[in-house]
């Protein structure tokens, strides 16, 4: 499934972080531009799942 490019630019300004604090995530900074939670897809303990403003993943 090819995404256009309409929705690739709508997707790129969601702010992720508060998307998943939103679903009641704990997100904490991980630094100036990178954030850690949980995987939402699986138990976890600790968090595993990071996310980069820079890297834009």
């Amino acid at each position: 499934m090819k995404i256009e490019s309409i929705e690739y630019e709508a997707i790129k300004r969601v702010n992720l972080p508060e998307l998943l604090q939103g679903y009641g995530l704990v997100v904490k900074a991980s630094g100036p531009e990178n954030y850690l939670t949980r995987c939402p897809f699986h138990e976890d303990k600790t968090p595993s799942l990071s996310m980069s403003w820079k890297k834009g993943k």
